[in-house]
């Protein structure tokens, strides 16, 4: 069985806030199941985020409040 992270403890390993693995999950960025009112992350997704198999190219757009409002991503093969 794959272990599951909580955004804080996703947020240690990644050296980030809690509001910015939200963000990630939220984007699309990385891959989590929204749950109640948590985010689940499978520590095989974690992984990927971390090293990836692909370097995608990531355009952000934000909003006025400097939230995500759009992401558009392209992969670039290694």
């Amino acid at each position: 069985m794959q272990k599951l992270y909580f955004t804080r403890e996703a947020a240690e390993i990644l050296e980030v806030t809690p509001k910015t693995v939200r963000k990630y999950c939220q984007s699309g960025l990385l891959e989590a199941k929204f749950i109640g009112c948590k985010w689940y992350i499978l520590e095989e997704n974690l992984e990927k985020f971390i090293k990836p198999d692909i370097v995608p190219d990531i355009k952000i757009e934000n909003d006025y409040h400097g939230d995500i409002k759009r992401v558009e991503m392209e992969s670039i093969e290694w």
